[in-house]
């Protein structure tokens, strides 16, 4: 697991001009962001420039502005700490959102399980597509765009059960509706993923979107090969890639899929030394941020012309934790 307050040094702090030049982003990108534009007056924000990919679940305790796009290999959750807001001003994909405190995504928010959001006043907003299996809503006055969702299931507590839609608690196997539970939700759907099995008691639906079916552990390696022609940017963001799809993407033209590679859980070790002289500076530092970084290669990434590869080398996980290896000693 990881909590944001511990990864800190890979951000910034948010200046006041930043603030004000992200708010007129979030007014002209869409209809559907209005509140973050407050929060992003009022509060203190850290910021982290382009797309960041965070390979285990998330607990979120401080304030993070992601100017790319977000994914998460697990769960993200902003109320098992100290509480912290999130603005995304690209897209976010993660395994299930358990959200308290906000969350505002511009674009897509896709979701693979549970997407559950409790607050109170305009703690949720997103301006492109929602999807997920389950939907549950607590917040009296969210934002999303209705005529674009995509759900299994839904419960909102503005709109109650749609008829469109399975109900989300049934889905999950509780009957909790009536009075909103957010220990017993997010208990229930973290310990089925702790065991190992899905926290819905209803199977998987087949699917037919891209990004869905690239991602759904029951994807045979032939389709994920063939998907990976048209969409190799969703085939690269499974937490687990064969090596024979890694070693077609990591030669991809688009230097984000690259960056996928680099910093998926499941990287090899021959695809990490080849990413290590990317032209790309964000692919560089990804590999020398990788758990699993060959240790040779921080040598060269010590020496790197871009300061923020060399920072990811310097606080690289895997580095502290061989440190204290005494099988290394």
């Amino acid at each position: 697991m990881i909590r944001l307050s511990d990864i800190a040094y890979r951000f910034r702090r948010a200046s006041a001009d930043e603030c004000k030049a992200l708010i007129e982003r979030g007014r002209h990108a869409s209809g559907w962001l209005r509140e973050v534009c407050g929060y992003l007056e009022r509060y203190s924000w850290w910021i982290h420039d382009g797309d960041l990919r965070l390979p285990s679940n998330v607990v979120n305790d401080i304030h993070l502005i992601v100017t790319g796009d977000l994914i998460i290999d697990g769960w993200y959750d902003d109320n098992s700490g100290e509480g912290g807001m999130l603005a995304v001003f690209g897209s976010m994909r993660c395994q299930h959102v358990f959200s308290y405190y906000g969350m505002f995504v511009a674009e897509d928010l896709l979701t693979q399980g549970l997407n559950f959001q409790e607050g109170n006043d305009w703690c949720f907003e997103c301006g492109g597509q929602m999807a997920a299996r389950a939907f549950i809503c607590y917040d009296k006055f969210s934002d999303y765009d209705r005529n674009r969702e995509a759900f299994e299931g839904y419960w909102d507590f503005n709109y109650g059960l749609n008829k469109n839609y399975r109900d989300a608690y049934e889905m999950l196997g509780l009957d909790l509706k009536e009075d909103c539970n957010w220990p017993a939700i997010v208990q229930h759907v973290k310990t089925a993923e702790a065991e190992g099995r899905s926290p819905f008691i209803l199977p998987e639906p087949a699917t037919t979107v891209a990004w869905r079916e690239a991602l759904h552990p029951a994807t045979t390696a032939k389709r994920l090969m063939e998907l990976a022609a048209s969409h190799a940017w969703d085939v690269a963001m499974r937490p687990q890639l064969a090596p024979e799809l890694q070693d077609i993407l990591v030669r991809h033209d688009d230097v984000r899929v690259r960056w996928a590679i680099a910093s998926a859980p499941c990287a090899s070790e021959a695809n990490l030394r080849r990413l290590a002289t990317d032209a790309e500076p964000a692919v560089r530092a990804a590999v020398a941020h990788h758990t699993n970084c060959p240790e040779d290669l921080w040598v060269g990434f010590a020496r790197d012309p871009a300061p923020h590869v060399r920072a990811a080398a310097m606080h690289a996980p895997g580095k502290a934790a061989r440190k204290l290896d005494p099988e290394r000693q």
